[in-house]
């Protein structure tokens, strides 16, 4: 697996030159769900009088998350044409400028949302779920993603940008990182395994 050169995008093969761009992105999104997975497996091994809690909570939050997920995206792709179109007419200046102006917007929309996300959320699950427990749980994991929702929306604009001039290769290699510490941490943190404290989810 390889980076793609500016020469072969502009020369070569069309089909060969979208199948090595589009392979690592699609690699990239099998491994998003391998977080959504890992901590459904690791939260199902607690004890039964946490874990039926547990899981249930984290079910109502993903489709919160995933939606999150999908504005970034969303967010980041705005950009990548106008970064494309500089990047392929060799406007280096003007591709810089752009995509220093969507890492500003990212920050400044990652902010609002983590905000209002967190303030909302014990407003919000209730109309989800009764359970008292669920929702407890739910609120609680919902509010640790919110905290981070500026990191995940700065993240995603820089795989946004790196696509946008042709390299889907980092942007891999970065979330295959980041899903790999995901699973190996996620028992230690959950059920305190060696000097880690037991946080459940």
């Amino acid at each position: 697996m390889r980076k793609v050169t500016r020469e072969e995008i502009l020369t070569d093969n069309p089909l060969k030159v979208m199948f090595i761009l589009s392979f690592p992105v699609m690699i990239s999104q099998l491994l998003q769900t391998l977080y959504h997975l890992a901590d459904t497996f690791w939260l199902g091994h607690l004890p039964p009088a946490e874990s039926g809690e547990a899981v249930a909570g984290l079910q109502i939050s993903w489709p919160v998350i995933w939606f999150l997920i999908a504005l970034s995206f969303g967010f980041g792709i705005a950009g990548v044409a106008l970064v494309s179109q500089y990047t392929g007419a060799g406007e280096k200046k003007n591709a810089n400028m752009v995509a220093s102006q969507m890492l500003s917007l990212s920050i400044i929309f990652g902010l609002i949302v983590a905000v209002f996300g967190f303030l909302s959320t014990p407003y919000l699950v209730p109309l989800i779920t009764k359970s008292a427990a669920v929702t407890r749980t739910a609120i609680t994991y919902m509010r640790l993603i919110f905290w981070g929702i500026p990191f995940m929306f700065i993240s995603f604009t820089f795989q946004s940008i790196l696509s946008a001039k042709g390299d889907t290769i980092t942007p891999m290699y970065i979330n295959l990182f980041a899903v790999t510490l995901n699973v190996i941490f996620d028992p230690f943190l959950i059920f305190g395994w060696w000097r880690f404290p037991h946080l459940g989810v």
